[in-house]
C-alpha cells in the first residue's frame, strides 16, 4: 500500500516538472517564428493638391502608403497645385480684371488666364478701385490712339495712352473710332455689292446681319451675277505706251478692275486668241513690226 502511494507521488512530481518545462519553452524558446503581421511603420504626408509634394504638418504613420499621401514633406502650400518647392509665386489672381492682382488671393508660379504679374490691387472685387492715385494709362500696341484696358499702368510709359476703349489692340483698323461698311451679297458669291449696305462700329461687328460682308477693295460691280466681277480680261503692262504689253506682266483682270488697270497702271488688253507682246517695253519705237 505504501509502495503504491510512493508511485503516485512520484508520478505527480513528473507531471509538474513536465508542465513547467512546456511553459518555459513556450515563453522563451527562440525557435518559435515571429508574428507575420508585424511591420516597420513609415511616416507619410498628406498631398491635398495632388502635386506630388506633401504637407509637413499633416501625417500618417502606416506600414503601406495611404491614398492621397506621399513620402515628400516639402510642399509650401498644399492647397494649391501651382505652388511647389522651388517655385516663386509671382502671378496673382485678378478677379475684377482691372490688371491689378490680389495680394491676398490665389497665386501661381505660371501665368494663367485671369492672373497678372502684380499684387497691387486695393480692392480686387471692384475694377474702379486700383492702386493709382493719378490718372491711369493703357498699352496701345497698334498705335491707333486707343489703349488696351487689360494692360494698365499708373505711369505713362512709352506706348501707353489714357484711353482704354480699344477692342482689338493688335489691329489698327479695329477701334471705337472706326466705322466699317458691310454690303449685302445678293448673288452669294462671297463678295458684297454696294446696293444695300450697313455701317457698323469696328468694336460692334457682332451686330452685322447675316449675308453682309465687309467692303474693302473686293466690291462686286455686278452683284446679280454670281461670277465675281463678271467678264475677265487678259491684260499686260505697257510701260512705254506703244500699245503692246510686256509678256511677263500678263494677268486676268475682272470687269470691276478693268478701268483701274487701264487708266492708272498703264495696262492694255491682250488678244487671248492671238496674243502679241512687246519685245522691248522700255522703248516706244521698238514693237512688233518695228524692231521686234
Amino acid at each position: 500500500m505504501r509502495d503504491m502511494e510512493k508511485v503516485l507521488k512520484f508520478g505527480c512530481v513528473l507531471m509538474m516538472v513536465s508542465t513547467l518545462a512546456v511553459t518555459s519553452c513556450s515563453g522563451s524558446d527562440d525557435s518559435v517564428p515571429d508574428n507575420p503581421n508585424t511591420c516597420t511603420k513609415e511616416t507619410f504626408y498628406l498631398d491635398s493638391d495632388g502635386d506630388g509634394f506633401g504637407d509637413p504638418n499633416s501625417t500618417k504613420s502606416e506600414c503601406t502608403q495611404p491614398n492621397g499621401y506621399v513620402k515628400d514633406k516639402t510642399d509650401p502650400d498644399d492647397g494649391n497645385a501651382l505652388i511647389f518647392p522651388g517655385c516663386e509665386a509671382k502671378y496673382f489672381v485678378d478677379n475684377d480684371e482691372d490688371g491689378f492682382g490680389d495680394a491676398n488671393g490665389a497665386t501661381s508660379c505660371v501665368l494663367l488666364d485671369g492672373y497678372v504679374d502684380n499684387d497691387d490691387d486695393l480692392d480686387d472685387g471692384n475694377a474702379s478701385i486700383t492702386t493709382c492715385t493719378e490718372p491711369m494709362y493703357f498699352l496701345d500696341s497698334d498705335n491707333d490712339g486707343y489703349g488696351d484696358p487689360s494692360v494698365p499702368s499708373c505711369t505713362q510709359l512709352e506706348g501707353y495712352v489714357m484711353d482704354n476703349s480699344d477692342c482689338n489692340d493688335q489691329e489698327q483698323n479695329m477701334n471705337p473710332g472706326i466705322m466699317l461698311i458691310y454690303g449685302r451679297d445678293f448673288d452669294e458669291d462671297g463678295f458684297p455689292g454696294d446696293v444695300d449696305t450697313v455701317e457698323v462700329n469696328a468694336c460692334d461687328i457682332e451686330s452685322v446681319p447675316n449675308g453682309y460682308y465687309l467692303i474693302w477693295e473686293n466690291l462686286d460691280c455686278d452683284d446679280q451675277d454670281s461670277y465675281f466681277g463678271g467678264v475677265q480680261f487678259l491684260m499686260g503692262k505697257d510701260a512705254d505706251g506703244d500699245g503692246y504689253a510686256d509678256q511677263t506682266t500678263v494677268l486676268y483682270v475682272s470687269e470691276c478692275d478693268f478701268q483701274y488697270y487701264y487708266n492708272d497702271l498703264q495696262y492694255v488688253e491682250v488678244d487671248y486668241n492671238n496674243p502679241i507682246f512687246d519685245c522691248n517695253d522700255n522703248d516706244a519705237e521698238v514693237y512688233p513690226g518695228s524692231g521686234c
